[in-house]
């Protein structure tokens, strides 16, 4: 390959960057294929259920403390609202497709600190489970003072979350070793196309030859040596041809002083 592109870091990070959307996918559908997928996508009706009420909770709450700033509750309920609409567009799907709206809602990573102000920018995760804990129980229920309902719709939710979350983990871990190793082949053979391969290739061979002809009989038969030079012709460092030319240092009786020799060879790269 021309190190022009092999060299380019705007090649290599796009080629990369397919490379580990494939990967993803791949983990997708084996995480999709888990025997405890089912077990979590079983958990979503009691999911949406308990958001639900945790959205009447909060809008309740909104009518007994007008006082309060409604940037909090409207951030709140809009967090419960994407959630609620994930779960919905989770449960008419199936397979990797699901996966992907699950995903959005149990995140492994620990929930972001978000603000009041900046939290509607943030578009990334407001879907998530966690989202909603930050905005409405630990935002917005602390300067409510602590409304009971809040609280233990809240509590409920958070136990459902860390039960699916563990599930999530274990299932994506098994599903990230079985994509990375079927992946790990097209790896090598990319690595071994962009840095191995050459398109073609002509090199010098010299070559030394030995043998013993038997039974040996006066000048007839005995040790021959040789000696000839030729060229060798590559292709894509797979494919080889060497011709050249190679002379008998002790020629017997009858025997040339030299010969032509030819010969052809293949090898695997991407073991």
């Amino acid at each position: 390959m021309p190190p022009e592109l092999t060299a380019n870091p705007k090649f290599n990070s796009l080629l990369d960057g397919q490379m580990t959307t494939a990967t993803s996918m791949e983990q997708n559908y084996y995480a999709s294929k888990d025997s405890n997928y089912a077990d979590l996508v079983a958990q979503l009706p009691a999911l949406r259920s308990t958001l639900v009420q945790l959205k009447d909770a909060v809008t309740t709450a909104q009518f007994t403390h007008s006082e309060q700033p409604k940037e909090l509750f409207k951030t709140c309920l809009k967090a419960i609202n994407a959630g609620i609409r994930t779960i919905e567009s989770a449960t008419k799907l199936q397979a990797a497709q699901q996966y992907g709206y699950i995903s959005d809602l149990l995140s492994v990573d620990a929930a972001p600190e978000t603000s009041v102000e900046d939290s509607e920018a943030d578009s990334t995760s407001e879907s998530g489970l966690a989202t909603v804990t930050n905005l409405c129980v630990t935002k917005l229920n602390v300067v409510l003072g602590g409304e009971p309902t809040i609280v233990e719709t809240g509590s409920r939710l958070d136990r459902l979350r860390n039960e699916m979350e563990d599930k999530f983990r274990r299932i994506q871990a098994i599903a990230r070793e079985k994509a990375t190793a079927d992946m790990a082949f097209a790896r090598r053979t990319l690595n071994t196309l962009f840095n191995d391969v050459n398109i073609y290739s002509i090199s010098p061979v010299f070559l030394f030859d030995i043998a013993r002809l038997g039974p040996q009989r006066a000048k007839l038969g005995g040790l021959r040596y040789g000696v000839g030079v030729g060229l060798r012709f590559e292709i894509a460092s797979v494919a080889h041809c060497t011709v050249g030319y190679a002379w008998n240092l002790k020629p017997g009786p009858g025997e040339g002083a030299g010969t032509v020799f030819l010969a052809l060879g293949v090898r695997e790269l991407f073991y």
